[in-house]
């Protein structure tokens, strides 16, 4: 594995780890990013669709923070939760960039051809 792709994701991890997120967190976090990519790609009906549900979404945590757990400052950790979500999709960009560029000169490397899981173009 690429010593830099390790380090990045290292990194990320160890922010969700300093975050340690709940389930419900976590899940929101996941399905951010999810439909925020689905309607970044195909427009149109499906990021109508999408950010309704994203709409949906931020409601559901918001109930969660006000009935579930009781809090009503939770500003900072939604920050954190979206700083995270940042990284990924930073990562997942330049993952895609290498991905492309690979398939447009028909370069291919251990450190960084990883297709079947990164086949987001």
């Amino acid at each position: 594995m690429n010593r830099e792709f390790g380090l990045k994701w290292n990194r990320i991890i160890d922010e969700v780890m300093i975050c340690n997120p709940t389930s419900f967190e976590l899940n929101y976090m996941l399905l951010q990013l999810c439909l925020h990519n689905a309607g970044k790609k195909h427009q149109g009906n499906v990021l109508e669709a999408t950010e309704r549900l994203l709409g949906i979404l931020a409601d559901n945590l918001h109930a969660y923070y006000s009935n579930k757990i009781r809090t009503t400052n939770y500003s900072g950790r939604i920050a954190q939760m979206m700083k995270i979500n940042r990284m990924i999709e930073v990562e997942l960009r330049d993952r895609i960039e290498k991905n492309s560029l690979a398939n447009v000169f028909d370069l291919y490397k251990v450190e960084y051809s990883h297709s079947e899981m990164f086949d987001l173009v």
